[in-house]
């Protein structure tokens, strides 16, 4: 989906799973046993620079945060809201590395200009990511300023 709304394609294709902190490990271990790689559990910046950015589709485990935006439509698996993407972006600058710079302003842009966002479920979870005041700014800039 972000691709969708980039200048530059990036050569990886990251695949998020959040669950439950008390299943971060067992979920990991269990695409481990699987042979599902890489996957990696809650990489810290160091590894994500040294292992991760080498992968072409590096898998992340981590817990979810708490009230994320999330839609589940009649699916026992949920999925994240464009308006939880567009703050962890944000916020996890290390993480999503690639999407920083003019990259992290062309994709805010594109997704106001073609989807409708919440905005209060976009700040509400960007405030329990203590980043409100941050996104706010971002949002509220001159994209051309970036």
């Amino acid at each position: 989906m972000l691709h969708d709304m980039m200048t530059h394609q990036p050569r990886t294709n990251m695949i998020i799973v959040e669950t439950d902190k008390d299943s971060e490990s067992a979920v990991f271990n269990h695409f481990f046993n699987l042979g599902i790689r890489p996957t990696f559990l809650n990489p810290d910046s160091t590894t994500i620079d040294r292992y991760v950015r080498a992968q072409d589709e590096p898998i992340f485990v981590s817990k979810i945060i708490s009230q994320s935006p999330k839609r589940q439509k009649g699916s026992p698996i949920s999925y994240a809201k464009l308006e939880k993407i567009l703050v962890d972006i944000r916020v996890d600058e290390s993480k999503f590395s690639v999407y920083q710079g003019q990259e992290l302003s062309s994709i805010f842009e594109n997704a106001f200009d073609t989807f409708i966002i919440n905005q209060d479920s976009m700040l509400r979870y960007a405030g329990r990511r203590t980043a409100q005041d941050k996104l706010k700014w971002f949002v509220l800039q001159d994209p051309s300023e970036s």
